[in-house]
């Protein structure tokens, strides 16, 4: 319509006498977060503006186009993985890294099925790796700024990398990354426009719970051991976003310190730790965020975020009987799985080393 994307909340568009085809109240009464401000970053919002140009008043063809796109992305990322299996083995997946990528329930029904652009994230996050151990910086970091500007989840990443590759390759990757961002967020570069993004992060990490873990467990502690009047999951929320920062960071400077006493802990372990660190310490952890550290773990030995794909079927429950109500036995359960998978993978691990040294 003209109208940027980031300029109003959608409750706007309801109380306003300005009219708008296809923005009804019926659309609006579907929405999560009527009053907050999008924080779908560029690459999103143009594919929602496709969707929006070819059928401005449908919302199955809208839909459509979506799907399409996010297809199209996974077909990518599967001829991505299939071509690194030649160069790069598969390791414990007897099937192929492609196909326990392609025929894993969760992404078939949460990308193309249900619309979440962490495949769009995962297929330029990968393919920014693949040109990273090629040293291909310009494209390494081309598809890196596509990876952040669709999710801003990449972001994470940046002590890992920038360490792993000392400060002359990696100050040259930032560049390049910081001027292809920059081009793909020229439109949102405007003060009030990033003050209303930042309002909705913030919000995000204060008020937003769902499926999570250790916030559960702290928020909890937090209700038993303080003052009724201190809202401990408002409190929570920066607190544990600020220990994923500084934990990365020590992700970072620790992968680093191995490699120069014991060796080199491989670059996708180090992301993959990351990635666990970020969700493990989230305050909202829906199915299709797992999509990250699955598809991270296919270039380990880890096997145990094929099993998190596996157990994050329990958080569905929350949603049965048609209204939301979360069930924290089932939560539990979900957790020690991974747990388990996650002690298990230490342990299978600390056989091989073991073995490698005899």
């Amino acid at each position: 319509q003209g109208i940027h994307p980031f300029a109003y909340l959608p409750s706007h568009f309801i109380t306003s006498p300005q009219t708008l085809p296809g923005i009804t109240p019926e659309l609006y009464h579907l929405l999560n977060s009527p009053e907050y401000y999008t924080v779908y970053p560029p690459v999103s919002q143009g594919a929602f503006w496709l969707a929006a140009k070819l059928f401005p008043t449908s919302i199955p063809g809208g839909v459509l186009v979506l799907k399409a796109i996010l297809f199209c992305c996974e077909l990518a990322t599967i001829g991505l993985l299939a071509a690194t299996e030649r160069t790069f083995p598969a390791r414990p997946f007897a099937a192929g890294r492609a196909m326990t990528y392609a025929l894993n329930p969760l992404l078939i029904l949460e990308i193309a099925g249900n619309c979440h652009f962490e495949g769009a994230m995962l297929f330029f996050l990968l393919s920014g790796l693949y040109f990273l151990h090629q040293k291909r910086w310009v494209k390494a970091a081309g598809f890196w700024a596509l990876a952040t500007a669709s999710k801003l989840v990449p972001l994470l990443f940046i002590p890992v990398i920038w360490v792993r590759l000392g400060w002359r390759n990696g100050g040259r990757l930032m560049v390049w990354c910081a001027v292809f961002t920059t081009l793909l967020f020229l439109p949102l570069l405007e003060p009030e426009i990033l003050r209303k993004m930042a309002s909705s992060l913030n919000l995000y990490f204060r008020q937003f719970a769902f499926n999570a873990s250790i916030y559960y467990v702290l928020k909890m502690a937090g209700k038993a051991l303080l003052p009724p009047d201190v809202d401990v999951g408002r409190a929570l929320g920066p607190i544990l976003a600020a220990l994923v920062f500084a934990g990365v960071w020590g992700i970072a400077l620790w992968g680093r310190r191995i490699r120069q006493s014991a060796g080199q802990v491989p670059l996708y372990d180090l992301l993959l730790l990351a990635a666990t660190l970020y969700l493990a310490l989230a305050t909202t952890v829906h199915p299709w965020y797992i999509t990250l550290p699955f598809g991270l773990g296919l270039f380990t030995r880890r096997q145990f975020p094929l099993i998190w794909t596996g157990v994050a079927a329990l958080s569905y429950s929350h949603y049965s009987g048609g209204h939301y109500t979360e069930k924290y036995e089932l939560i539990l359960l979900e957790y020690g799985c991974l747990g388990v998978a996650i002690l298990l993978d230490i342990l299978r691990s600390r056989r091989i080393s073991g073995a490698a040294v005899s």
